[in-house]
C-alpha cells in the first residue's frame, strides 16, 4: 500500500494514492474516509465492529450511482456514415463520464459509486483512463466508489497511472466496507465486491451480502438471467434482498430498471452513453437520496452526449409523399427539442415507416424510401445535430382483416391465429420460442422487437404473398 503515518489514537494518515484494485487493504477490510480530511483506518474483517453495533447514525443520504461507461468503446460504423458525428462520437463516453462527474459536484453528492465497466478492456486507452482520472480529481473531496466489472475486472485494472486520494477500488475475492465521515461523524457505509476475472461464474451477491450492515451496496451482476445479457456473476433478486442494506447499486444491465423501490431498493443505473441502436432512447445515470425509514427516491439524470433513436411515423391516413416528409420532419423537430434540453449534443435516428394505406405501393418502388433519407439529412438541424442513419419501410397494404377473418380459407385461418395469440398464452410462447434462436444470433447487434410488433408485420406479408382471396366470405 502506498504510504502513511500512524498516528496518536492509533490510525493511520494517509499520503498517497490508493493502488488499483486493491486500494481497500485488504479482502474483508474497513476503512474510513472523511469528507475534510481522510483517515485509514486498522483492518476489520468485514461484519464486524461498529458497522454492527448501532453506534453509526442514520442521515440523510444523496448519492451518483452510475455503470457501465465503457470508456473507450467505438461507435463502430457511424463515424464512417456520418464524417460531421466524427469527433463527437470519439469524445462521446468521456463526455458522459464528465456530465455525470458534474452532476455530482452540482447536486452535492455525498459520494459517486460506479458499478463496474468503467472501462472497455478490449478498447480503452491511456487517454481513456488520464480522462478518468482527472474527472474524479475534478470532484476534490468527494469520493468515487468502484467495484470492477467483467469489462475491467480487477486482475486488468490498469496500473501505470496514479489515481486521485478521492478513488476507491473495492477488492475481488471478499467484499470490502468503506465508512465515510462528515464532521467527525460516519454519514455511510458503503460496501462493494468487484470481479476477479473477465468470465466471473461465481454467485457474488452472496459474498455481499455477508459483508455486514451498511447503507448501500455496489455489484456488477447479471440479476435472474437477464436476456441479452451475459451470465457474468449470476444471482436471484433474493440474493440482493438479504444484503442488509438501504439501496443495491447495480451494474451489468443495459436497460435502467427499478427492481425492488422498497428498501432494500435495487436498481440498474444502465449505461450512460449508448453506443448502438440496442441501447436507444435517453441514457444517464441515478441521484439516490435515502432518509431514514423511508424508501430511497430514485431520479433519472440524462448523461449521453450522442442518443440514438428509434422513430416510427405512420402512412395512415395520408396520400402523398410530401405528407410523409413533413410528418417525418415534424417527429425530428420534437425529438431534437428533447435532445437540447438533455444536453445532448448529437442524435442518431433510425426511422421506420409502418401502417397502411395508399402510400404502401409508392414505397413498395425503388427511389421514394432513399430521397426521403436524403431530405431529412439535407433538412437536419445543426443545434443539436440530428443524424438520420436509415429509413426502413415496414408499411402494409390496406386488408379487410374482418372480412378476411370470417373466410375458411388459409388467410382466415392466419387472421384467426394471429388474434387468438394476444389471449392465448401458450401460442405467444410458440412464438417466443421461434424467435429465442434469432435473438441469441443477433445480440447486442440487432434490437428484435417482440412478437407484439411482428405479428402484425408477419401477417401482412403472409396476406400479400399469398393474394387476398376475392369473394364472399365463405368460398
Amino acid at each position: 500500500m502506498a504510504g502513511g503515518g500512524r498516528k496518536g489514537d492509533g490510525t493511520q494518515a494517509y499520503a498517497g494514492p490508493f493502488h488499483p484494485a486493491y486500494s481497500l487493504a485488504r479482502p474483508g477490510s474497513i476503512r474510513s474516509v472523511r469528507r475534510g480530511r481522510r483517515r485509514l483506518l486498522p483492518a476489520v474483517p468485514a461484519g464486524t465492529g461498529s458497522v454492527q453495533n448501532g453506534a453509526v447514525p442514520e442521515t440523510r443520504l444523496c448519492f451518483v450511482h452510475a455503470a457501465d461507461f465503457h470508456l473507450g468503446r467505438a461507435f463502430r460504423g457511424l463515424a464512417a456514415a456520418a464524417p460531421d458525428l466524427a469527433p463527437i462520437l470519439r469524445r462521446a463516453t468521456r463526455r458522459a463520464l464528465h456530465r455525470a462527474v458534474d452532476a455530482a459536484r452540482i447536486r452535492k453528492a455525498e459520494f459517486m459509486v460506479i458499478a463496474g465497466d468503467l472501462f472497455d478492456a478490449d478498447d480503452r486507452s491511456v487517454a481513456d483512463l488520464l480522462a478518468a482520472r482527472d474527472a474524479f480529481a475534478s470532484l476534490g473531496r468527494v469520493p468515487v466508489l468502484i467495484a470492477c466489472g467483467n469489462h475491467d475486472p480487477a486482475s486488468e485494472v490498469c496500473e501505470i497511472i496514479r489515481w486521485p486520494p478521492n478513488v476507491f477500488f473495492f477488492p475481488a475475492g471478499e467484499p470490502g466496507v468503506l465508512r465515510i465521515e462528515r464532521e467527525g461523524d460516519v454519514i455511510a457505509r458503503v460496501a462493494g465486491l468487484s470481479h476477479g476475472r473477465r468470465a466471473e461464474r461465481e454467485n457474488l451477491a452472496r459474498r455481499l451480502a455477508a459483508a455486514g450492515e451498511a447503507d448501500v451496496a455496489v455489484l456488477h451482476a447479471n440479476v435472474g438471467g437477464l436476456a441479452g445479457e451475459d451470465e457474468y456473476a449470476p444471482c436471484a433478486l433474493d440474493d440482493l434482498i438479504a444484503c442488509p442494506v438501504a439501496y443495491v447499486a447495480l451494474g451489468h444491465a443495459h436497460r435502467r430498471a427499478i427492481l425492488r423501490p422498497e428498501r432494500p431498493a435495487i436498481a440498474y443505473a444502465g449505461p450512460p452513453q449508448a453506443t448502438s441502436f440496442a441501447e436507444a432512447g435517453p441514457q444517464g445515470i441515478l441521484w439516490v437520496e435515502i432518509e431514514p425509514g423511508a424508501p430511497p427516491r430514485i431520479e433519472f439524470l440524462p448523461a449521453d452526449a450522442v442518443r440514438f433513436a428509434d422513430e416510427s411515423v405512420s402512412i395512415d391516413g395520408l396520400s402523398t409523399i410530401d405528407e410523409l416528409r413533413d410528418r417525418m420532419a415534424e417527429r425530428a423537430r420534437a425529438l431534437s427539442d428533447a435532445c437540447r434540453r438533455d444536453g445532448v449534443e448529437a442524435a442518431v435516428v433510425r426511422w421506420t415507416i409502418e401502417g397502411s394505406g395508399t402510400l404502401h405501393a409508392a414505397l413498395e418502388r425503388d427511389g421514394p424510401v432513399a430521397d426521403l433519407l436524403d431530405a431529412l439529412r439535407a433538412a437536419a438541424p445543426a443545434d443539436p445535430i440530428l443524424w438520420t442513419d436509415s429509413i426502413a419501410s415496414r408499411t402494409r397494404a390496406g386488408f379487410d382483416l374482418e372480412r378476411l377473418a370470417a373466410r375458411h380459407d388459409l388467410c382466415g385461418k392466419l387472421v384467426r391465429i394471429a388474434r387468438a395469440a394476444a389471449d392465448d398464452p401458450s401460442l405467444r410462447e410458440e412464438i417466443e420460442a421461434a424467435l429465442a434462436p434469432l435473438r441469441q444470433a443477433v445480440r447486442g447487434e440487432v434490437d428484435v422487437p417482440d412478437w407484439r410488433t411482428l405479428l402484425p408485420e408477419a401477417l401482412a406479408l403472409a396476406i400479400e404473398r399469398l393474394g387476398p382471396p376475392e369473394g364472399p366470405a365463405d368460398a
